[in-house]
Formats: C-alpha cells, structure tokens, sequence
C-alpha cells in the first residue's frame, strides 16, 4: 500500500486497534508519555525530568484528542506501542492556535522551545499529500521487540 492511501482494513492485523474510545485515548497518552520520557528531543523541550514527567501526559492528551477526528491512532493490543498519524491532504488539527494555545498552557515555561521546535518541524514538512507519521512510541520495557514496526506497518 502506499503511503498516500488510507488503510482498507482497520482490523487486520489482529495485534493493532484503532482508538475509537476515551479509555484508548487515555491508553495511547500514557503509552506515549512513558515512551517519550527520556526522548532527546523532548528532554530540550522540557529539562526539568519531574516537570517533563507532569507534563508529558498532559502534552499527548493535548495531541491525541486534537487528531482522534482522523481516526488515525494505533494500538498495540497490549497497549505497549502506538503511533498518532494524519491522513493525506487535511489538516493536522482544526485550529492550529487552539492547539498550540493548549499545549503552552500544559506547560508555559516551555513555551518558546516549543514554538522552536514547531517552526523546525514545519520548516522541513513535505506539502504534497501524504500519511504524517506525528509519533510513533513503545513503553520503555518493550522497546527493541519491533512494535513500532507493527505501528508502521499499517501504513505501508
């Protein structure tokens, strides 16, 4: 499959499920946040580690509940891996300065790292249509076992 095309089988395979509910939300934020904790990435956009601790959850709940429109977020189905993806030709979020006014506000004094960071990504981010693979995480005791190639995999 490409990667422009939309998945025709959201059920297959069977160690994968779309969030589609509160509580797989919640399973993908948390999912995240401990996969991300000791990102270099995320480290410089929050150094403090008990700040980034706080408010990693709060960041991908900001994250999946702006995208879960797409219906685009995976899951292993032992909850260890996800990935949040945007589909070709729309928009990531449907308002970009409610979105970013929601993910300041989880942690302020971030603020201008984070609008770096957004300015990098935006810099380099392709314009024709495509799959946006936003992130793609795995629990830290499960890193290494191929489930961020079981999340990748979907879309290939």
């Amino acid at each position: 499959m490409s990667t422009t095309e939309q998945p025709t089988d959201q059920s297959s395979p069977a160690t994968l499920r779309v969030a589609e509910s509160d509580a797989d939300l919640a399973v993908a934020v948390d999912t995240l946040a401990a996969a991300f904790y000791d990102d270099p990435v995320l480290t410089w956009l929050c150094p403090d580690d008990e700040r980034r601790r706080n408010v990693l959850p709060g960041w991908f709940d900001v994250i999946t509940r702006s995208l879960s429109h797409h219906r685009a977020i995976h899951l292993s189905a032992d909850d260890a891996g996800a990935a949040v993806w945007v589909p070709p030709g729309v928009p990531m979020v449907e308002d970009d300065e409610a979105f970013g006014g929601a993910m300041v506000n989880v942690s302020p004094v971030d603020a201008e790292r984070f609008g770096t960071l957004i300015g990098k990504a935006e810099a380099v981010h392709p314009e024709e249509p495509h799959w946006y693979l936003f992130l793609v995480g795995v629990v830290p005791d499960r890193q290494g076992q191929g489930l961020s190639g079981l999340c990748l995999e979907r879309m290939r």
